[in-house]
Parts: C-alpha cells; structure tokens; sequence
C-alpha cells in the first residue's frame, strides 16, 4: 500500500456528505482530514489515504500469440492494499494495446480498490507475436509423365497461407532434384515457405515418376 496525500475543492453544503463518505466508504482515517476555506461557498478537503499498489507479478506471462484474448490483469500483477484484499477492478489504456497486431506495447495498467482509491500506472510490457507456422498445399500432387513430356511448371497447383501474413505463395521455395524427362525413374519436387516472423512451413513433396509409356 502507499499513503497519498489528496486536496478536493468542496462546496460548503456538500462539505458533510463528502467527508461521512471519505471516512465511512473509502477508509480514511478522520484525524487526517483538514478543512481550509475559500470563500463563502467553497472550501478545500485535504486528507491522506491509502491507494493499492500494483506490482508485475513473479513468473508473469507478457508474450501472447496474435489474436489472443486481452491479458487478465488480475494474474499479471500483485496488488498491495492495506484497506482491502478483495474486490479490485482493473483498468488499462486500450489504445496502447492491439492483440492483433505482432509488436511490443507498453501498457499502463490501474486498479481500483472497493473503496474507489484508484492506484497509480504500472506500465507492462506485453510482447504480441506469430508463431503459427504457414501451411504450403499442392492441388496437383504426386504425378506421373511419359518419358519425352515436357516439362512443367513446378509451381503450378502449389500455393502457400499464413494466419498472419496471408498468401505467400510467391515465397516459396521449389526445389527440384534434377528431375528428368527423359529418363525412366522416380524423382522429388520440394516446397517450403517462411512466414515473415521466420515460422517454417512443413516442407511438401511431389513425387514425380517418368514411365516408358
């Protein structure tokens, strides 16, 4: 917990009400609240208080894969609070997050004990990432060619989809061991892919088999 020191500018006719409430609802200590007044109509409350403190809890999980829920603030953080152990509401900056999008975010993170003293900032760093690994398809699949046939476009029938990147057909890499059209045999077309984040494909193989007839 820490003691903060708060200054309110209070109307005369709401003075009572407003300090019943600082000691009867948020915990504050009544020898602590003084009065100073302004005019006839206002005057300024001053009182100390104590907020909850947020800390990163040990062990906490920071990286999430795209896409994923919001954090619970709840599990990242410990929350010390003198006055409560129990019923804290957690608020953060939500245009300072997008779970959406791979990158680092500084997040400001708050809670709010029950009885409304709300903690200072604790910023967390939240790390989004893509560890989903693309996936290569081949519509054409293992074939077969006469001997003499012309030799096709390997990548035809061959394409390459990641959750985050989209189509990266145009990525992959085709890798023919020498195949012959001339020669009676078996050989291997291969194909893989990397996603922008580095995530390897499972490589596809097409068989090709060159027959006599």
């Amino acid at each position: 917990m820490a003691e903060r020191f708060f200054a309110e500018y209070v109307g005369l006719v709401n003075a009572t009400v407003y300090m019943n409430d600082l000691i009867n609802n948020k915990g504050v200590v009544k020898s602590t609240i003084t009065t100073t007044p302004v005019n006839e109509k206002y005057l300024v409350v001053t009182y100390y208080n104590d907020i909850p403190v947020l800390t990163l809890a040990s062990g906490a999980v920071v990286e999430y894969e795209y896409g994923s829920d919001v954090p619970n603030w709840d599990t990242l953080t410990d929350v010390t609070d003198g006055d409560h152990s129990t019923g804290f509401t957690y608020d953060y900056v939500r245009s300072s997050l997008d779970m959406d999008t791979i990158g680092v975010y500084t997040v400001p993170v708050t809670v709010t004990d029950a009885s409304g003293n709300a903690s200072l900032p604790l910023a967390i760093e939240i790390t989004i990432v893509d560890t989903t690994v693309p996936v290569i398809t081949d519509a054409v699949g293992d074939t077969s060619y006469v001997t003499g046939t012309t030799e096709p476009n390997w990548a035809t029938g061959v394409t390459a989809l990641d959750g985050y990147d989209g189509n990266i057909t145009a990525n992959i890499v085709i890798t023919e061991t020498a195949v012959d059209m001339v020669t009676v045999g078996t050989f291997n077309v291969t194909y893989d892919v990397d996603d922008a984040s580095g995530n390897s494909a499972t490589t596809v193989t097409r068989t090709i088999t060159i027959t006599a007839t």
